[in-house]
């Protein structure tokens, strides 16, 4: 019974534990060292928590490069997840309503002319979920929404500003980049017209991190490199631009090649890695299109 209690952590218990761990008088060190705790354990949801204080309380911080580093994995690691979880969702959505229409149509052939309304309430319980589907996608579509805002706060009122007029810029290039990805997560969920806000708003922190980068960064730069990659899958994806999203990949992809041994081992293996997405990406959408449908 001891060794059960002692593994065991109530309600209480926990609320006592993240209260202390976001208190008021929490040093900018506690904040960092807890970060990286939950980085450990793979707890992004509350190193969402810690880093967002960090970038609100200490801004000074996120000129550090591992200081930005974590408050990259801690938002990608959370929105990620539920980034998945939508687009599972929606296909299972699209899946049950496609049975429902396939439903409705077959009764009211075997049936004569039926109102909708008639077929609808005589349809099995089980041919009509997709409502409990949509349900679901609007839960997860809040929570992506709130994560990708809550990020955006700080880094329109706090962090960009003050970061681009550094001498570290690196970390603010960062920054930028993150900033049109998470406008780009947010016209994946949001509706009109504010999806075409954050469209535009993700296009300008791209085109806008892409000057700069090629400005103060080599063309091996993993920075540079990922920005292309999430700018191209941007345009091909949300903005429906193919040609304008390969064009954007091939130059990354080339321009980098030509630079290739002239960077160190480490940057290589990360610069390599990406080179590989964009050329993964570039095949893939020229296979896309040999067929019509995908840009429908």
């Amino acid at each position: 019974a001891e060794k059960t209690e002692f593994f065991v952590i109530n309600d209480f218990e926990q609320q006592r534990i993240q209260i202390a761990m976001l208190a008021p008088d929490a040093t900018q060190g506690d904040h960092i060292y807890l970060a990286k705790l939950c980085d450990q354990a793979e707890r992004y949801e509350e190193m969402v928590e810690i880093m967002t204080q960090v970038g609100r309380r200490w801004p000074a911080a996120l000129l550090d490069s591992e200081t930005t580093n974590l408050l990259a994995i801690a938002f990608q690691n959370a929105v990620g997840s539920l980034r998945t979880s939508y687009r599972v969702l929606c296909s299972i959505y699209d899946k049950e309503k496609s049975k429902e229409v396939e439903a409705k149509e077959k009764w009211q052939r075997e049936a004569g002319c039926a109102s909708d309304t008639v077929v609808e309430a005589v349809l099995h319980p089980s041919l009509k979920r997709s409502h409990l589907v949509s349900e679901r996608i609007h839960v997860v579509a809040l929570e992506i929404q709130h994560l990708c805002e809550s990020l955006l706060d700080v880094l329109d009122n706090v962090t960009i500003p003050k970061l681009m007029d550094t001498p570290n810029q690196y970390a603010g290039l960062h920054l930028v980049r993150m900033k049109g990805n998470y406008h780009r997560y947010l016209s994946e969920v949001v509706e009109l017209p504010t999806a075409a806000e954050h469209k535009q708003k993700a296009t300008d922190c791209y085109e806008y991190a892409n000057q700069l980068m090629k400005e103060h960064l080599h063309p091996c730069d993993p920075l540079l490199l990922g920005n292309a990659l999430s700018q191209s899958v941007f345009m091909y994806e949300i903005l429906q631009q193919p040609e304008e999203a390969k064009k954007l990949a091939k130059g990354a992809f080339d321009t980098a090649l030509e630079h290739l041994d002239e960077v160190g081992e480490e940057t290589y293996k990360e610069c390599t890695l990406i080179m590989q997405l964009l050329r993964d990406n570039l095949t893939l959408w020229e296979e896309d299109k040999k067929d019509p449908k995908h840009y429908q």
